[in-house]
């Protein structure tokens, strides 16, 4: 019998007036389950019609984010809704957090930068070799495996350990 009726409320919210009449619940502010339970519709059978139908579901969360856009634009003036300050601070740290974790490119906390750069250091490093061959010239400081770029380096401790004239 459950199982019947997850199916009808699938097939329910399947229609066009149902799905219109489920986002314009969200416009208005209500969440989700306050929208399922005032239109009598399973949540779990409205999360595998989003599954399936695309279009509903960009719908379903162009909506959502207009409702916190709402809830956001509500902290301009949370002393219209709470007169307790302590209660308006509460509701404003919920709604910032809410918010935070749910559009983070928006109303997040961290600003997020990742930079990649790749070099190649292989020419810079044969010049490098060629000035440093004209003073040693028996002992190259480095070798260059030209197939795969890889930089092997011999490392000189001191600088007294140099002999110029071996």
């Amino acid at each position: 019998m459950i199982k019947t009726m997850f199916n009808a409320d699938r097939e329910k919210i399947k229609g066009a007036e149902v799905q219109s009449a489920f986002i314009m619940r969200l416009y208005d502010g209500f969440n989700m389950a306050e929208t399922c339970a005032d239109l009598r519709l399973n949540p779990g059978a409205v999360a595998i019609v989003m599954q399936d139908d695309i279009e509903f579901n960009n719908a379903v969360r162009q909506a959502q984010a207009f409702r916190v856009d709402l809830m956001t634009d509500k902290l301009e003036n949370i002393e219209d809704y709470q007169d307790n300050p302590h209660m308006a601070k509460v509701v404003s740290d919920n709604i910032k957090w809410l918010a935070s974790k749910r559009y983070k490119e928006i109303y997040g906390d961290k600003l997020e930068v990742n930079h990649n750069h790749t070099i190649n250091i292989k020419d810079a490093m044969i010049e490098a070799q060629s000035r440093t061959l004209n003073f040693i010239e028996h002992k190259p400081l480095k070798t260059l495996d030209t197939v795969t770029d890889n930089v092997s380096v011999e490392v000189i401790e001191h600088a007294a350990d140099i002999d110029p004239l071996s």
